[in-house]
């Protein structure tokens, strides 16, 4: 049996090192950092205004490696930047610039540019400036083909944006909507099941997966900015999950209250091929799957219960309804049943 553990990644231990830096990180706000608690980013009022700054900072992971071995880069520059929109969208915030940080062991120019013309691209498509970035050479670091990426966002929303005073409660509905594969994570757990237990190469054509290994594992990851706007004005969304590290009970559990839980009915999130190969492959167990990929769910929306039919009716064959908002005591806040 395959676990995130054994392909080099222990997310509790993760968990713990967080716990502990949150004192140190607290001794550095002020007045000016305002928190929700649990969220994809960092808040900052603008002084003397009534102006939020929503930025985060993120990577594509070992999903780079994917690349380096398939020769393709322009992806992982549209993943990076995709992934970081969706963290600030969900907190309400209009992305607005972002800056990135390349790293490699020996500069190979075809590589960052390709790189670079993804972000840009995706930049592009959601009307965000690149506005500066880093590009490092540091040969004892990485080895020659090796390269690392980051990326940091910052959006702006308003201190009075109607969305910053909305409560999750029991009886809210929980909506779904549809990954394209993998998105940006748990790449060490596919690729070892992948690449090392199974053998299979970054050409192997899958018949289940209808295409090979590369091209499956290179699927750019979603943007969901202009449906998460849709749903925070039009349909009174109260809270949202970007289901990303951690899965499905890791994100979801970001966004609720004390006292409050979720139930997530997982037969009914569409699940992708991918991961049923991925599973059966890795003997993987099937709580470990929930932990550590989407499963098929990109994006979690806590709902009014009035709005269910709308928003599926809307998103028909994208958005599905899976769970509900239930009050909850014990220890666990996302209940997969």
């Amino acid at each position: 049996m395959t676990d995130y553990r054994s392909a080099g990644v222990d997310l509790n231990l993760g968990d713990s090192i967080k716990d502990h830096i949150a004192a140190l990180i607290k001794r550095t706000h002020s007045a000016s950092v305002v928190t929700r608690g649990g969220e994809f980013g960092g808040v900052f009022r603008v002084p003397n205004s009534n102006v939020l700054a929503v930025t985060s900072i993120d990577g594509v992971g070992t999903k780079l490696l994917v690349a380096i071995a398939a020769g393709i880069h322009d992806t992982v520059g549209k993943d990076l930047v995709n992934h970081s929109v969706n963290d600030i969208a969900v907190m309400g915030a209009t992305p607005a610039f972002f800056v990135d940080y390349f790293a490699a062991g020996k500069l190979n120019e075809n590589t960052v540019l390709e790189v670079i013309k993804g972000i840009t691209a995706a930049c592009s498509e959601h009307e965000m400036a690149l506005v500066g970035g880093e590009t490092a050479q540091m040969p004892d670091l990485y080895d020659e083909n090796e390269y690392d990426l980051a990326g940091a966002i910052t959006g702006f929303m308003s201190s009075e944006d109607p969305y910053l005073s909305r409560v999750v409660k029991s009886g809210d509905m929980i909506i779904g909507f549809k990954s394209n594969g993998l998105h940006t994570n748990g790449y060490s757990l596919a690729r070892k099941i992948v690449f090392s237990d199974s053998n299979w190469e970054i050409d192997t054509h899958n018949e289940e997966l209808g295409t090979t290994w590369g091209s499956e594992l290179l699927k750019v990851h979603r943007s969901y900015l202009n449906i998460i706007r849709d749903l925070i004005d039009n349909h009174e969304a109260c809270r949202i999950a970007h289901i990303t590290g951690g899965g499905i009970p890791g994100n979801m559990s970001r966004v609720l209250p004390e006292g409050i839980a979720a139930k997530i009915e997982v037969d009914k999130i569409p699940r992708q091929p991918v991961f049923s190969v991925l599973e059966r492959a890795g003997a993987v167990s099937h709580e470990e799957m929930y932990e550590v990929f989407n499963m098929g769910c990109g994006m979690l929306a806590v709902v009014p219960g009035k709005s269910v039919d709308n928003i599926v009716s809307k998103y028909e064959g994208d958005a599905f309804l899976c769970g509900s908002i239930i009050s909850h005591e014990e220890r666990d806040k996302v209940v997969l049943v």
